[in-house]
């Protein structure tokens, strides 16, 4: 022990020594060095010692909020309330079982009973308090669902059931629904998925219509307004988003050939077609007379005779005296006949020409307008504004007819809002510049006193080595007097410690340096 202190009073006095031979530049240099190497492991350390916090939820009411903090402290977790909504726990408590716990004691956000909640039924329960049971079952099922959706946070949903909707009775109004969702952040609701959030819930309530299901967002937008549910309402959209496509297409076709010439954001382009969705269906018939022997036929008649056979014809005098009685009759003569005849009846049908005429546009263009807006105070060098040069330009990449309006308009546009982004942009490049900064000079601090201890070390071995060889050299003479003349009995004792001294220093050098500084202080 009393080594150590001495060893420590040596260095405290040696460092004492080449601090009072430093000017005072030198001496400020180190210390703000070691101060801010200092304060750097101190703040590094502190950062390092606090626990950090991962969000448990995210969004949720302050009803939802307040039972599951209550739930926290009971189950002894700390957390931390965040804004909007936000709960953070301690990164070593695991989130996933504490939400379990959660869970199971059913106060997680958005995990209301479902038709589990008619497992218990009490004794006498009416037929009304079945059915409000069955509405918040239904409800709190379809906001499951909903929440399963990838961009959806958070669901709520209110069903207004029909009067008698447990039992049916009479004439009943038809039965409507509304729909509460939180988007997650950075992420938005198509039009398609709106749609099918109208559908699941009008399916799993009976006789509700899709057309009958609102669906607004905690932004107080009616996402349902412009969500055809009809065919007639379908075909509407589609055509619309048709007109919308092509306008973007020629918009973004003139922008882009615009802005290679003009520069990024100093060219806003505004195109409107006009789609032709006429269909004309037009027919006609034509009844002619048929020629004969030519046409369809429709029936045919033939009708043959054949007869043969014998007859008596009567011969004699012609005149009445032979015909008076008693006058007598001449004999009969039998003779041989024949007949024969046949008979063709056609029918033809009459002539018909049917013509159907389809002319269907399909959504043709028919009429476009671009209007150009050049921004005329942010212009680049040597780029100058022939307005009519411009037009032709603009004709050409819309290929636009005479009958579509083209319009070029320089102005000056408002870049207030640039110019504060901008800033804002500059203002956090600043500040990460000054926090890389510190860091950097943090690191050169510690490779600073790093590399000056390991100098300052280094500088001291070879100090000590030198004395060591000097001490060598010394007694070596000593040594050499003393063989030259004829040694006392303590000559010789001090040639032998001396000569046990050498041996030491070379198998410790830094013992008998330590030894050589006491001696010397003395």
């Amino acid at each position: 022990m009393e080594y150590l202190k001495k060893m420590w009073t040596n260095i405290v006095g040696y460092f004492g020594g080449i601090w009072k031979k430093l000017n005072t530049t030198q001496k400020i240099t180190i210390s703000s060095i070691v101060l801010i190497t200092f304060i750097f492991i101190i703040v590094l350390a502190i950062y390092n010692s606090r626990p950090v916090y991962i969000p448990l939820f995210k969004g949720l009411s302050e009803e939802n909020a307040g039972l599951v903090t209550q739930k926290l402290s009971s189950i002894g977790v700390k957390y931390k309330a965040g804004p909007n909504g936000t709960i953070l726990i301690p990164q070593s408590a695991n989130v996933y079982d504490v939400r379990m716990k959660l869970a199971s004691s059913g106060v997680l956000a958005g995990t209301g009973k479902g038709f589990e909640i008619f497992e218990k039924a009490p004794l006498g329960e009416t037929a009304f308090e079945k059915q409000v049971k069955y509405q918040m079952a239904l409800q709190n099922e379809l906001e499951r669902s909903i929440m399963t959706l990838d961009p959806i946070e958070y669901a709520r949903v209110h069903i207004t059931p029909t009067k008698y909707a447990y039992r049916p009775y009479g004439e009943q109004p038809k039965p409507t629904a509304s729909i509460v969702v939180k988007v997650k952040l950075g992420q938005t609701l198509t039009s398609s998925q709106v749609k099918a959030i109208m559908n699941l819930v009008s399916a799993a309530v009976e006789n509700l219509k899709p057309e009958d299901v609102r669906v607004i967002d905690t932004k107080s937008r009616d996402l349902s307004a412009n969500i055809a549910v009809t065919t007639a309402g379908e075909e509407a959209s589609t055509k619309f988003a048709l007109k919308r496509k092509i306008e973007q297409y020629y918009a973004g076709k003139v922008q882009h050939s615009l802005e290679r010439v003009y520069g990024i954001d100093n060219v806003v382009v505004l195109a409107d077609v006009t789609l032709d969705w006429q269909a004309i269906q037009s027919e006609a018939k034509t009844y002619t007379a048929s020629n004969k022997g030519k046409g369809i036929p429709v029936s045919e008649l033939v009708e043959s005779e054949y007869a043969k056979g014998s007859s008596s014809l009567p011969k004699g005098e012609v005149g009445t005296q032979s015909n008076i009685p008693p006058g007598t009759y001449k004999s009969l003569q039998a003779t041989g006949t024949e007949l024969s005849r046949s008979k063709t009846v056609i029918n033809y049908d009459v002539n018909e020409l049917y013509q159907k005429i389809i002319n269907d546009k399909k959504g043709e263009i028919t009429h476009k307008g671009i209007t150009v807006f050049l921004n005329i105070g942010n212009q680049p060098a040597g780029v100058a504004t022939d307005v009519s040069l411009l037009k032709k330009a603009v004709v050409t990449a819309a290929d636009a007819t005479t009958d579509d309006k083209v319009e070029i308009i320089p102005t000056r546009f408002n870049d207030t809002y640039e110019k504060e982004v901008k800033a804002e942009m500059e203002k956090i490049r600043r500040k990460k510049a000054m926090q890389q900064l510190l860091i950097l000079l943090s690191i050169v601090g510690i490779v600073f006193v790093i590399s000056f201890y390991y100098l300052f070390m280094k500088w001291k071995k070879i100090r000590e080595q030198k004395k060591l060889q000097e001490m060598e050299r010394k007694m070596k003479e000593e040594a050499a007097k003393a063989e030259e003349k004829v040694l006392t009995e303590e000559e010789r004792e001090l040639v032998k410690r001396q000569e046990d001294i050498r041996k030491a220093a070379q198998k410790n050098p830094e013992l008998v340096a330590e030894l050589v500084k006491i001696w010397l202080e003395k």
